[in-house]
């Protein structure tokens, strides 16, 4: 089940309803897909700095993704 919170519920979706859905709309796929080799090199990054910075860089990573979404 993959969990998906929102502003008023949480959705949970299986593994084949995620892939349906995003099947449907392939430029939706694309932009996850960059946006998880993205976080994931910035995560494997920040493991060579001290830990107090980690929330302080996804807040940082959030916001430059949402700010490229507008």
């Amino acid at each position: 089940m993959i969990e998906v919170k929102m502003t008023k519920c949480q959705l949970f979706l299986t593994e084949g309803e995620m892939i349906s859905l995003l099947a449907s709309n392939r430029d939706i796929w694309e932009k996850a897909i960059a946006r998880g080799k993205a976080y994931q090199r910035m995560v494997n990054g920040l493991k060579r700095y001290p830990k107090g910075n980690l929330s302080k860089a996804i807040d940082i990573f959030d916001n430059m993704f949402e700010e490229r979404s507008k």
